[in-house]
């Protein structure tokens, strides 16, 4: 590993500590530095798996017994596995029942657009891509059939064995089986994301049907100021799912007019949130949608 680098925070504070304290401190200091580079060191050599799944792909459904099997194993060997699941309309909640029912016990994150499917050269789920520090090593299926009996070539233990003996495995990429990648669109960049042409929207058809002058709600977040004060209240309650207010538990049952974002939607607004709430052309924002008054009449057959 190179030793050319900017001095970090350890350093840094090694030599604050050594001009105020003196020499009697320059031990401690080494100490610091040591395990900073002892830590860069480990992530440098870090053998890691990235799954890329699906909750609705038969194959991957197939193959979740022997890659549970192989998680188990390799775990203990210091492999670190994480599933990513890409494909438009996957939900946390039907990726942790998904896990928890094939008894995938590993991370798993949401690829909500397929941005990091996508760079890794994925088409095809599952693909299990490993590497070593930043080194990629292998990409491809984790064997050669979807049947366990019909197995003749092990890609993702060979993978493994090689990763972790320092080498290269010989066969550093196969071609995947099983269902097309089918990402939705991704969400808008740091430098993309605005009020204008992605959140208004969103703000619009979920949030100002209680949350506009005269309603329930106790603040409005009709027009850019409104929602540009709230943006980060907005991110927090709206990853949470606390709003919009929808008891209904996902899955069960389908509703008419279902107040319930997207992944992608409350990506978008953490994203905006993130990047300063910016405005973006407001010639080009939606028009606040207009509600149809409903008066309690004293006479009911009125």
């Amino acid at each position: 590993m190179s030793t050319n680098r900017a001095p970090g925070r350890t350093e840094l504070g090694f030599l604050r500590v050594w001009a105020l304290a003196g020499v009697g401190f320059a031990t401690i200091g080494l100490g610091w530095t040591f395990v900073a580079d002892s830590k860069a060191a480990d992530a440098a050599n870090k053998v890691t798996v990235s799954v890329y799944m699906s909750t609705d792909c038969p194959v991957a459904m197939r193959t979740a017994p022997r890659l549970a099997k192989l998680e188990t194993e390799w775990e203990a060997k210091g492999v670190e596995f994480t599933a990513y699941f890409p494909n438009e309309g996957e939900t946390q909640r039907r990726v942790a029942d998904y896990m928890r029912d094939r008894k995938l016990d590993f991370p798993f994150r949401l690829d909500v657009g397929g941005s990091k499917a996508k760079s890794s050269g994925v088409e095809i789920v599952p693909t299990v891509v490993v590497r070593r520090g930043d080194e990629l090593l292998y990409r491809g299926p984790m064997d050669d059939a979807k049947v366990t009996e019909e197995v003749k070539t092990h890609y993702l233990k060979d993978a493994l064995t090689a990763a972790l003996d320092g080498k290269e495995p010989k066969i550093k990429e196969a071609e995947a089986f099983g269902c097309y990648l089918m990402a939705g669109d991704p969400i808008p960049t740091m430098e993309e994301v605005n009020y204008a042409e992605h959140t208004a929207a969103i703000i619009n058809d979920n949030c100002l049907v209680c949350h506009r002058p005269g309603e329930v709600a106790p603040f409005s977040l009709e027009g850019y100021d409104n929602a540009r004060k709230w943006s980060r209240m907005i991110a927090k309650v709206s990853s949470e799912r606390r709003m919009p207010p929808w008891l209904a538990v996902e899955g069960v049952g389908e509703f008419s007019h279902e107040m319930r974002l997207t992944e992608r939607e409350i990506a978008t607004l953490a994203q905006w949130a993130e990047a300063g709430a910016p405005s973006g052309d407001l010639s080009k924002a939606p028009k606040a949608p207009s509600f149809r008054s409903v008066g309690v009449s004293a006479n009911p057959t009125c």
